[in-house]
């Protein structure tokens, strides 16, 4: 879809669950190479920081950042598969959560209840099985030190300290639904953590815009710039209203692409 806005070549990096590291270590490559971006758009999807994400051990991504690696390094050598073992998962699936509620289960709980077949007729199941989801995704308490985080403030430095422009953005989610099956305390929390997001950001020189900014930004390139976007989608823009993951139908889609497309071209480097 940004291919489609524009005469700009756009390059888009884009796996299930690719995390600020591959992002990092993808921009520390991009350094090294003649001709380099104008910019440069990282999203921050909420979800990376969650341990549904963040420990999963298919999620690692441990041959992909090592090869990036050895190419910024230099290094020719190609390296074997790396893939995670039976004791990996295993290990995944004890680790107990710690929940902003205080009560503590273990991973393998919602892995649990993602795998089951419960359907919306099964009222107070469903509700339950979808409560798990969205507190399996989104709640959780994120820290400044976090290692996910961190590795925006490398690309971040990387990408500046190299002439090119950098815009974040923060992926849509289905936060209605997560105020449905939650309560008042989901939106409370994912607010928090994009609280800590910004501030952290803003250590690098990042400022937080909105969309309706992104036109004259554009005009006026400034700095590196969050947007913002996690709370611009209804339960109607998913795939169903309940979506507990960032999968939007095509118009969202769309209306997405076009604002990174804006935000790229307001921070490109001139």
């Amino acid at each position: 879809m940004l291919a489609e806005l524009g005469r700009d070549a756009a390059l888009c990096l884009s796996h299930s669950a690719y995390h600020s590291q591959v992002f990092c270590l993808f921009c520390n490559a991009l350094a090294g190479l003649r001709h380099r971006p104008l910019s440069v758009v990282l999203p921050i999807n909420l979800r990376s920081f969650s341990p549904s994400w963040d420990l999963h051990p298919d999620y690692q991504f441990l041959w992909e950042t090592a090869t990036l690696d050895d190419f910024a390094r230099g290094s020719k050598e190609l390296r074997e598969p790396i893939e995670s073992t039976p004791i990996a998962k295993a290990v995944f699936q004890a680790v107990p959560l710690h929940l902003p509620s205080g009560n503590i289960r273990p991973i393998g709980d919602f892995l649990e209840v993602i795998a089951s077949r419960i359907d919306e007729s099964s009222g107070v199941a469903w509700n339950h099985r979808m409560r798990d989801i969205f507190i399996f995704h989104y709640f959780y308490n994120l820290y400044p030190a976090h290692r996910k985080l961190r590795y925006f403030g490398s690309a971040l430095k990387t990408l500046l300290r190299s002439g090119i422009g950098v815009g974040l953005y923060a992926t849509p989610i289905n936060c209605r639904a997560g105020v449905k099956y939650v309560g008042g305390p989901f939106e409370k929390c994912v607010s928090s953590n994009l609280t800590i997001i910004k501030t952290y950001l803003r250590s690098f020189g990042v400022e937080a815009i909105s969309t309706s900014e992104l036109t004259k930004r554009a005009r006026n390139p400034k700095g590196p710039v969050f947007l913002d976007l996690a709370f611009q989608c209804d339960e109607s823009d998913f795939f169903t209203p309940h979506n507990p993951t960032e999968h939007l139908r095509a118009a969202a889609r769309k209306n997405l692409a076009e604002n990174i497309s804006m935000l790229a071209k307001a921070v490109a480097a001139k």
